[in-house]
C-alpha cells in the first residue's frame, strides 16, 4: 500500500479513536424546559468577531440546550417569556451596544436565569447580580483557575467586579500584572444571575467559561470545548503529533486531528525516511 495513504488512514483511525475516548460526557436528562435565548448586539465583522458568538451557541449545544440566536435588530416584543429557561446577553461590540428597548424592558422582567457577558451592565443587572464594578482601562490580564494560568490579550477596558453578594460562587480570577497585583472574579454567579466580563473562543478562556455557563444552567458532566489540531499532512511529524496527543490525553483534553487527505494534494512528494507503520 502507498506510504501516503498509509500514513492518511492511520491518522484517520487516530481521530475516530481519540473523539471516541477524550469527548464523552454525561448529561443528566432535562426534567425542565431547556430552551436559551441569546441576544447579542452585533456580530462584529471587523474584528471577525462572529467566531465569539459561534463558540458560545456549540458550548450552549454541548449541554443540551437549545439555543435561539437572535440580533438585537431583529428581537420582537415578547420573545422572550416563560417558555424560556435563561436568557442570555451578549456584548459582541461594546462600541455599539444593546439599544434595543423592547428587549431590555423583557429581559428586566424576565424571572429564569439571566447571563450578561461583556460590557455596558445596565443598572438593573448590576442590582440583580448584587454587585459593585468598575470599569478598568488599558490592562493585561491574567486568568487563573486551580493550578492554570493564562496571559490575556491586552484590553482597552473591562468591566470587572468589585464587591459580590453574601452567597455568590466565582469562576475563576483575573489579577493584573502590576507590582500590587490586583484580583477580580472572571466567572461570577448569584442565583439565578450570571456575570462574564467577556467571551473568547479559545484557551483556558473558553474552558473557565464554559465551565462556569455549566454551572449557572445547572447542567451535569464535564463540559470542556474540543481542541481541534489541523493542516495535519503527510509532512507532519509524527514524533510530536504523538507527543502532543500523549499530552492532551495525560491533562484530559479532548481533542481531535483534522487531517488534509492525500487525495487533494497530488502535487505533495512521497516522504523519504518516513515512520513506517
Amino acid at each position: 500500500m502507498n506510504r501516503r495513504i498509509k500514513y492518511s488512514l492511520v491518522l484517520s483511525l487516530m481521530l475516530i479513536l481519540f473523539s471516541l475516548v477524550n469527548f464523552s460526557r454525561t448529561i443528566e436528562a432535562a426534567t425542565n424546559n431547556n430552551r436559551i435565548l441569546l441576544v447579542y448586539d452585533s456580530r462584529n465583522d471587523v474584528k471577525n468577531d462572529k467566531k465569539n458568538i459561534d463558540a458560545l451557541q456549540r458550548s450552549l449545544t454541548s449541554m443540551d440546550l437549545r439555543v435561539k440566536t437572535v440580533p438585537q435588530a431583529d428581537y420582537k416584543k415578547g420573545t422572550l417569556n416563560k417558555e424560556y429557561l435563561g436568557v442570555i446577553t451578549m456584548i459582541n461590540w461594546r462600541q455599539v451596544g444593546l439599544i434595543n428597548r423592547n428587549f431590555i424592558s423583557d429581559r428586566d422582567k424576565f424571572s429564569g436565569i439571566k447571563l450578561h457577558i461583556g460590557e455596558n451592565l445596565t443598572q438593573t443587572e448590576i442590582n440583580q447580580l448584587g454587585i459593585k464594578v468598575q470599569k478598568v482601562y488599558q490592562q493585561q490580564f491574567i486568568l487563573k483557575e486551580d493550578s492554570n494560568r493564562e496571559q490575556l490579550p491586552f484590553s482597552q477596558s473591562i468591566t470587572v467586579v468589585t464587591q459580590q453578594a453574601d452567597g455568590a460562587r466565582q469562576i475563576g480570577t483575573l489579577s493584573t500584572q502590576q507590582k500590587d497585583q490586583r484580583s477580580y472574579p472572571f466567572g461570577y454567579i448569584n442565583g439565578k444571575q450570571g456575570y462574564l466580563p467577556f467571551f473568547t473562543n479559545k484557551g483556558l478562556s473558553l474552558i473557565v467559561e464554559t465551565q462556569m455557563i455549566a454551572q449557572l444552567f445547572d447542567r451535569v458532566g464535564k463540559f470542556r470545548p474540543l481542541l481541534t489540531i489541523t493542516n495535519v499532512t503527510p509532512y507532519t511529524n509524527l514524533r510530536t503529533l504523538d507527543e502532543l496527543s500523549k499530552f492532551c490525553y495525560k491533562m484530559e483534553i479532548p481533542f481531535a486531528i483534522s487531517t488534509t487527505s492525500v487525495s487533494e494534494n497530488t502535487e505533495m512528494k512521497p516522504l523519504i525516511g518516513s515512520r513506517r507503520f
